[in-house]
């Protein structure tokens, strides 16, 4: 009998190559990380109806996702409140569909395709279910939750070094070394460590972030104790610019209101 060389020759190659027939192209990018979802508004609706961003961290497993976002409405809690979503992504054109648990009776379809770069999507839609009062209550019918053009971006760390806004001219400035967790915790939120220092105060020049400080989506929170005693707690909001707005001193002789813009570091 004549020996089975060419087959075998085959399955050898097939087994080195990984896979006989697929498609190569499909990128491997993982969608994981921090992600903002924007441009979300009930575009029927006349005025337009503003829907406020959301966003938090997408982790993929094969072709599993799951997510934890923040919604600045309170349709969906106090904004802080994590909101769970599960749902999957296609590996050949990365359409994906993410579907929330039910949050006072509200809850959230997304649907749409990623970038080939996985670092960006565009929405097909964004359905909201419930009777969310303030923004569903202008819309009858069959336009009752529908919600179009939600974008999303996946947001780089904010790890680096952040001196002060080119356009600060306020006093004290500040400069910045963060370190942002690569995971975020089961709130949806990045931890923020660090420390910072500081000219133009007579009463503080260091500090350091608490544990309290993170970040999710674009909106967070840096809480910092100044070598003086007191307490820096400002509300964060992440973009080309890290603004700490509005911020306050407290517990110490300079206390009061303290608004702070940094930027990047360019590498």
């Amino acid at each position: 009998m004549r020996p089975l060389r060419f087959p075998l020759a085959a399955l050898i190659l097939c087994t080195l190559l990984t896979s006989c027939g697929a498609d190569k192209s499909i990128p491997l990018t993982t969608l994981t990380g921090n992600w903002s979802i924007y441009n979300i508004n009930f575009a029927q609706t006349k005025p337009p109806i503003v829907f406020d961003t959301m966003g938090g961290p997408i982790t993929q497993t094969g072709n599993n996702l799951a997510a934890t976002f923040h919604i600045q409405s309170s349709c969906f809690g106090n904004g802080r409140t994590p909101i769970p979503f599960t749902g999957s992504v296609n590996p050949y054109n990365n359409h994906f569909t993410l579907n929330s648990t039910s949050v006072n009776g509200e809850t959230i379809v997304v649907q749409g395709t990623f970038s080939a770069a996985k670092d960006s999507f565009f929405g097909n839609s964004l359905t909201v279910s419930g009777d969310c009062t303030g923004y569903l209550a202008a819309l009858t019918g069959d336009d009752k939750g529908a919600i179009f053009n939600p974008q999303g971006q996946r947001l780089p760390s904010l790890t680096g070094t952040w001196p002060p806004y080119v356009n600060e001219t306020s006093s004290p400035n500040m400069v910045e070394q963060l370190t942002q967790s690569p995971t975020p915790d089961t709130n949806g939120d990045f931890a923020l460590a660090g420390t910072v220092t500081v000219t133009g105060s007579p009463c503080f020049t260091t500090g350091t972030l608490q544990s309290t400080s993170f970040i999710s989506g674009t909106v967070g929170q840096q809480v910092i104790l100044l070598n003086d005693g007191s307490t820096l707690t400002a509300t964060l909001n992440a973009g080309t610019v890290l603004s700490l707005y509005p911020g306050a001193v407290s517990g110490g002789n300079c206390n009061g209101p303290v608004d702070i813009f940094l930027q990047r570091l360019a590498p």
